[in-house]
């Protein structure tokens, strides 16, 4: 319950009192007899996950005309979005929760995708989804391709560079370039390219449907701190702070959750930075009539000190990721990092780590074994097959499936 404290206090909200809405909420569901997500595969943990939190933020962007992009978005607003179906009825394991304003796929959706109704099907085969990323984004191509090859239900083309041609026929899947954080968040100019894809594909008429950031490493690389920060341990969560802010404006350096960071990390980037520049093309999009939909993603479980202390708080940046997805209204979260701590049978593999300056033990997610490999983007290809049927799952919901 640490993290759960911790990360409550750092998004907003008296820390009992979430709790107490917590604890009143799961009594509601125990007493209708509904599983809760984790129960909902039969699986089991080898330790606690101990963190989550929630964002309060609220607002609205209502910018009008083309937004060019002058900088990097920092404000909290609430991106309301459009063709998003956000579930409501009791949660049946399949990665909905009760009267939800947001679609997460998380280890639920791997088994859920066989469910996917036929009218369903035939919108996403019609579907562009770009999955900017670098090394760690072959995956997601690998996987659809290893899907489709063993059941033809699920037809898709996987593409690395060049963009292809509109179909009914088939889900294309890939990404339009290598795109690190330098060319997708960390600054304006890479803002401003990004939005010149989303348009120039509009103005084409093969418009990007679903786009998303497919992260590498880039949570936990060890730059170090920019010449103002400390590297001191962040006193709320008991970690250093890891990264990498390639692009950004105070160079590469390491980086944390929120602006309450930057006197360790010394960088004005953070995970904050991220959450705004989504939010922020979705509203470009939005006021510009175009239907590309960004989604939220986390990032890998796999290498680059999966365990220890750089693992755990990567797991904070993940929890912080579906706190504010959780928070907003339209938002939509692919969680890439929960779909592979799971293997099929449902097991969740767990890590853990003694912060030296904390009483308690960290346990955290990180990737199963029977996920690990080398085959594609850092992973095994069972892994990578995981990813496609979740990814299945979440774009039939976003095309307006309940999930039911």
């Amino acid at each position: 319950m640490k993290s759960i404290t911790h990360l409550n206090h750092r998004y907003g909200g008296p820390p009992n009192t979430v709790l107490v809405i917590v604890t009143a909420l799961l009594m509601i569901f125990w007493s209708l007899g509904c599983d809760d997500d984790s129960s909902a595969s039969g699986g089991t943990d080898t330790a606690s996950d101990t963190g989550t939190g929630a964002d309060t933020g609220t607002g609205a962007d209502t910018g009008t005309g083309v937004d060019t992009g002058t900088g990097v978005d920092t404000g909290t607003g609430v991106d309301t979005g459009t063709g998003v179906d956000t579930g409501t009825g009791a949660d049946t394991g399949t990665g909905v929760e009760p009267n939800a304003n947001y679609i997460i796929a998380d280890h639920t959706a791997v088994d859920a995708y066989v469910n996917i109704p036929q009218q369903y099907l035939d919108i996403v085969k019609s579907w562009l989804v770009d999955a900017a990323g670098e090394s760690h984004s072959e995956a997601y191509r690998t996987g659809i391709d290893v899907l489709a090859a063993q059941n033809s239900t699920y037809a898709a083309t996987s593409f690395d560079g060049s963009i292809p041609a509109a179909t009914t026929d088939a889900l294309r899947l890939g990404r339009h370039a290598s795109v690190g954080e330098e060319d997708f968040w960390t600054n304006a100019a890479a803002i401003d390219t990004i939005k010149s894809v989303i348009v120039a594909q509009h103005t084409a008429g093969n418009p990007i449907h679903v786009l998303f950031q497919a992260w590498c490493w880039d949570m936990t690389r060890t730059e170090g701190p920019a010449n103002s920060g400390s590297n001191d341990y962040d006193l709320e969560f008991g970690v250093h702070w890891f990264g990498s802010s390639a692009g950004g404006p105070d160079g590469d350096h390491i980086w944390g959750l929120d602006s309450s960071d930057v006197a360790i990390t010394g960088n004005s980037v953070s995970l904050q930075t991220y959450l705004n520049v989504v939010d922020q093309y979705n509203a470009f999009a939005t006021t510009n009539g175009i239907i590309t939909k960004s989604i939220f993603s986390t990032g890998p479980v796999d290498g680059q000190s999966a365990s220890g202390e750089q693992g755990y708080q990567r797991f904070l940046k993940h929890e912080a990721i579906r706190a504010y997805v959780k928070q907003g209204t339209g938002r939509v979260l692919f969680d890439y990092a929960d779909i592979l701590a799971y293997n099929d049978a449902g097991d969740r593999h767990m890590e853990v780590w003694a912060s030296p300056i904390k009483t308690v033990e960290f346990h955290f997610p990180a990737i199963h074994p029977d996920n690990s490999g080398n085959d594609t983007g850092h992973i095994g290809n069972a892994g990578a097959l995981r990813i496609a049927k979740a990814m299945w799952w979440l774009l039939a919901r976003m095309a307006g499936w309940d999930g039911q």
